[in-house]
């Protein structure tokens, strides 16, 4: 049951069998800056280390397919049960620890809150990934059926799409946390909530990413007319929605007392 939680002896919390790494608040109070007004920008935490737990665990996943798929026996089954362990296992510490930086930084207290969310959304989104990815690649090898031993050096069965899929939904995730907790941020503190696209700002920033940058979620020129669903804007997406909290008409933006 994922909704259950308790503490392991190594003190980090869990959500069901799966210790949550979660950052401490007393760490959070000494790294993050309540700036009001003006945007948070609150990176996924351990980005890269989340990307590579689970790209690799993905890689494995794949690799077994394409072995039995070699064999002339694709285990679809057993693919779909480890990937959804593997999306399970990376996507709830990378939800929790997004909203509770998220939170941190507001000086907003939503441990509870952050980690029912993320029981919810790993329940439907896990094994929903996994089966995707599943019915994606039988399709594609009915549409192209591969040589007898080519799996080993097919995309589909590749790091690469282990990779490309890890970086989507470690991004869709913190995504997705950061909306929840930017929602109860506002209702707790009594403030209104603006998300503003933000990209990596680097080289690898996409066409379809890149006019984005810095423009609030509504209004004409806003990012939700071209990209409804919000960040990822598509595959392989590092872009992050980052939120500024304004005061309501009349109220001063604080923590009630």
């Amino acid at each position: 049951d994922l909704g259950h939680k308790e503490t392991t002896r190594s003190g980090r919390r869990q959500v069901g069998n799966r210790p949550v790494d979660r950052i401490r608040r007393g760490r959070l109070a000494k790294t993050l800056h309540r700036l009001p007004g003006l945007p948070v920008a609150m990176p996924i935490i351990e980005r890269t280390k989340r990307e590579k737990e689970l790209a690799a665990l993905l890689a494995l996943a794949l690799g077994s397919l394409g072995a039995s798929v070699d064999a002339g026996r694709p285990d679809y089954a057993r693919f779909t049960e480890q990937a959804t362990s593997a999306f399970s296992q990376t996507l709830t510490n990378v939800y929790v620890d997004a909203a509770n930086a998220l939170a941190g930084s507001q000086n907003v207290e939503i441990d509870q809150e952050a980690e029912a969310a993320a029981a919810i959304y790993i329940t439907s989104v896990a094994p929903t990934l996994a089966r995707g990815m599943a019915q994606n690649t039988a399709a594609a090898l009915a549409r192209r059926p591969l040589a007898p031993g080519a799996a080993s050096t097919s995309f589909l069965f590749s790091p690469g799409r282990a990779v490309s899929a890890s970086i989507t939904e470690v991004t869709r995730t913190g995504s997705q946390a950061d909306r929840i907790a930017a929602r109860t941020i506002g209702a707790r503190l009594a403030v209104r909530t603006v998300g503003i696209w933000q990209t990596a700002r680097d080289d690898l920033v996409c066409p379809i990413c890149r006019p984005l940058h810095g423009r609030p979620e509504l209004g004409p020129n806003g990012w939700a007319s071209r990209v409804p669903g919000g960040s990822p804007a598509h595959i392989g997406c590092r872009c992050e929605i980052v939120y500024r909290f304004e005061p309501l008409a009349g109220r001063l933006a604080g923590p009630r007392i």
